[in-house]
């Protein structure tokens, strides 16, 4: 039996499938931690907080709030015996404190985590002091990380995690409803972006490689669904664009009936750990087009599922566009490849690979 603690700052989708999954799982006991409820920024961006957290708590999951270190410090020592898996090793105080405490101890843990984000600015003290907790944890033998993305084992193996203590692996979401698979396409090259309206997004790079290809295609249309503190900025950029839509923030169980039979999905950011819509996308037979400083563009093949291109470019982006626009009599092969790709990234088949990998490195 694989007795495994999951810790993480706040519920979210992702980490709601996975867990379902590891919880099927007949040799997994599993128990959930976080350190905060879901905040109303998340629920601005059209997290449903109500339905999240009662299926947390279907599962079992504790919620630490203001008691966070002290309870953390309880939870982990009454546990001791348990596989302790973070998500992170900096994301919030009390769950930092707990890692703390298990390698004190040198107990057995596992760094889940996407690479760190260089939009966020630290000081240099703050910097240090997180190498230095980096490498402690990271060059003792037995730690070990879930990489969410190349991007994540290139950052982390300075801090000492390499070779079979590395699981490449990800972010994943439940397979679709199969009603979602039978969509046909939207008429014309319909375009989709769904993601907040941050500079950090690449969103106007996607606006300013998009504009000249709406005289060459008749058809091209674009949808942006999303908000935030640069939405006012981007309507300013595409005014008179009639073929340019702001379609407003989509909760999550809409995202995917609102973007299959799209022509394609475009996550155009300047970085981005990993990107769910992308698999949000291909589960639903929407091809992707992703900048290469996205964790999820390793998922895509060009040419068969999607494409890749430069991440802060928009003339790249802006070739990315029109080679797909080319490829118009290939788009139904695409999205049955785009279907095949999704069912690999569903979370089921990921938590299958993960209890394999967890059993076999912590026999």
């Amino acid at each position: 039996m694989l007795s495994l603690t999951f810790w993480a700052n706040i519920p979210s989708h992702p980490h709601l499938d996975l867990c379902s999954a590891l919880a099927a799982t007949p040799e997994v006991d599993l128990r959930i931690v976080f350190a905060h409820h879901v905040p109303p920024e998340r629920t601005v961006l059209g997290w449903d907080q109500d339905a999240l957290e009662s299926r947390f708590a279907a599962l079992g999951a504790r919620f630490l709030d203001g008691r966070s270190p002290l309870q953390a410090l309880r939870i982990i020592t009454h546990e001791w015996d348990r596989l302790h898996c973070f998500h992170g090793i900096w994301v919030h105080p009390a769950l930092t404190v707990a890692l703390i405490w298990q390698r004190l101890r040198r107990r057995r843990l596992v760094i889940y985590s996407e690479a760190s984000n260089p939009y966020l600015s630290r000081s240099s003290f703050k910097a240090v002091l997180k190498g230095l907790l980096g490498h402690w944890i990271g060059h003792w033998q037995g730690a070990s990380l879930l990489a969410a993305s190349r991007l994540a084992s290139t950052f982390y193996r300075p801090f000492g995690f390499e070779g079979d203590r590395v699981l490449p692996f990800g972010y994943y979401r439940a397979a679709p409803s199969p009603d979602l698979l039978k969509t046909s396409p939207q008429p014309g090259a319909s375009f989709v972006y769904v993601g907040q309206f941050v500079p950090r997004k690449g969103v106007d790079l996607l606006l300013d490689a998009v504009r000249p290809l709406f005289d060459q295609y008749p058809d091209l249309g674009l949808t942006l669904y999303g908000g935030g503190t640069h939405e006012a900025a981007l309507r300013q950029q595409v005014a008179g664009l009639a073929r340019v839509h702001f379609g407003g923030v989509l909760r999550d169980s809409e995202v995917q009936s609102r973007i299959a039979g799209a022509a394609a999905l475009i996550l155009p950011s300047r970085w981005d750990g990993w990107g769910l819509i992308v698999n949000e996308a291909l589960a639903v037979g929407v091809p992707c087009l992703v900048s290469d400083q996205c964790g999820s563009a390793e998922v895509i093949s060009p040419g068969i599922d999607g494409d890749v291109f430069p991440a802060g470019d928009a003339a790249g982006l802006r070739d990315c566009l029109e080679r797909h626009l080319q490829r118009r009599d290939q788009w139904s092969q695409m999205r049955l490849e785009a279907q095949k790709k999704g069912a690999a990234l569903a979370a089921d088949q990921a938590a299958a690979r993960l209890v394999k990998w967890l059993q076999a490195l912590y026999p």
